[in-house]
């Protein structure tokens, strides 16, 4: 008996099987809603630098994790160098040059789509799973602050000037990334600031504080500080918090630490150096004439005492006081601060003009960061402070001292009239200050 030919409504419901299957079977590779469309960035992700062919089931994974960056091999300048600000010296290092081998990075913090909102609220552990479950594992905090930095070393994202708009702090309602296209590093990883503070794999091996990871980018009270590729947080990496996410990274892990030892014995936060040698007098002097500050005619000066400051771990500044007098005149003193580098000097505070006396200087056992001394002129007298602030200091005196005061024996400076880097003048807005690069001192 010959076979009966398929009723036209079995034909048509198997027709819409298959189409369905088809259908299915192209949504498995289609890249998540709202994200961009795989470029050569993502396409890398299936290469070699993640060890597995574009058909096996780890690159599968890894492809249907969103859009990733690669990352090529080269060189970061970890940190914020000695003389450059804003610095937060016992949590970074001092522009260490580290070579890192090829990575790649997802372009959003995790799920890593633009079209949905960072996951926050995951220790660091479920962080590491969620990666893995892609095929991909957490980001070192070196590899997160070259991906930040781009190829160009820059202190922010967007460059070495901080842009309050690039990167529009999270605080409050959570931002939404097409409102940041500035936000985006030199390769092209975006959303490193101004959204979430993101889950490392590093442990934090500065000072003595231990059991803690190390958590980068997010925002902070201080942006222009904390909103840097280098700035860097702590946290239990048993906590979950509401502004906690992360973003994975793939390829061969990159072993370089941060580590920044605490000393075994703090020293004082301030202590008389009784006897200065030449060397560092010579050091002190190159630092006056780096700030173009020089004698009046007839006039002679000298470091009468030098302090070493410690306002922070790591990092040691000196305050001097230093008195200049007239043949047959009355001698006058301007009380100073200066940065000792490897290879440069730099005089990073002064009041606004010379003082007949400077009594001893003096720090809080509880605030090691803020240097107060008394200062007089005739019947005039009032407390002066230097206070440091993200590697910067302020300056902040009574307001009786006037640039260009003469008295007897001034110390002039052949430098323009604006207030020097450091005084109360040029850090009253840290923002400002701290908008372009730090000045670079010259010689040694």
């Amino acid at each position: 008996m010959s076979a009966l030919p398929p009723s036209p409504l079995l034909l048509a419901a198997a027709l819409a099987l298959a189409a369905a299957a088809c259908s299915c079977r192209s949504q498995d590779h289609a890249p998540p809603a709202g994200s961009a469309a795989p470029g050569p960035a993502a396409a890398a992700s299936s290469s070699a630098a993640d060890a597995a062919p574009p058909a096996a089931p780890a690159a599968a994974s890894a492809g249907s994790a969103g859009p990733m960056v690669t990352i090529p091999a080269g060189e970061l300048v970890a940190g914020t160098a000695c003389g450059d600000h804003p610095r937060l010296p016992a949590e970074e290092l001092a522009g260490a040059a580290i070579g890192l081998g090829e990575f790649t990075i997802d372009t959003y913090p995790y799920p890593n789509d633009a079209a949905q909102p960072p996951l926050t609220g995951v220790t660091q552990e479920k962080a590491k799973q969620l990666c893995e479950a892609r095929g991909r594992r957490l980001c070192t905090e070196l590899e997160w602050e070259r991906a930040c930095k781009g190829p160009s070393n820059g202190r922010y994202e967007y460059g070495d000037k901080f842009d309050a708009k690039a990167c529009p702090s999270g605080l409050g309602a959570m931002p939404a990334y097409a409102a940041h296209e500035r936000c985006a590093s030199g390769f092209g990883v975006r959303a490193m600031h101004g959204f979430v503070w993101e889950w490392t794999a590093s442990a934090w091996k500065r000072g003595k504080e231990e059991g803690k990871a190390v958590l980068r980018g997010g925002h902070g009270d201080q942006p222009y500080a904390h909103m840097r590729c280098s700035a860097v947080r702590a946290a239990d990496p048993a906590s979950s918090e509401a502004n906690v996410g992360f973003r994975c990274c793939g390829g061969a892990v990159n072993p370089a630490e941060v580590v920044i030892p605490a000393p075994e014995e703090a020293p004082p936060a301030l202590a008389l150096e009784v006897a200065p040698d030449e060397a560092l007098l010579g050091r002190l002097k190159r630092a006056l004439v780096n700030a173009q500050l020089k004698d009046a005619a007839g006039v002679t000066s000298a470091f009468a005492k030098v302090w070493r400051w410690r306002p922070t771990p790591n990092e040691e500044l000196i305050v001097a006081s230093y008195e200049s007098k007239k043949e047959g005149g009355a001698g006058v003193v301007q009380p100073l601060v200066i940065r000792l580098c490897d290879k440069t000097v730099q005089l990073i505070g002064r009041l606004a003009g010379p003082v007949a006396e400077m009594e001893e200087p003096s720090v809080a056992d509880d605030a090691p960061g803020t240097v107060s001394f008394t200062v007089k002129t005739g019947e005039d007298a009032g407390e002066a402070r230097f206070v440091y602030q993200f590697a910067q200091v302020v300056t902040q005196a009574p307001s009786w001292i006037k640039a260009g005061t003469t008295l007897d024996a001034p110390a002039t400076s052949a430098a323009p009239s604006a207030p020097a880097p450091g005084t109360a003048e040029a850090a009253s807005a840290p923002s400002a200050a701290a908008s372009s690069p730090a000045p670079r001192a010259s010689g040694p």
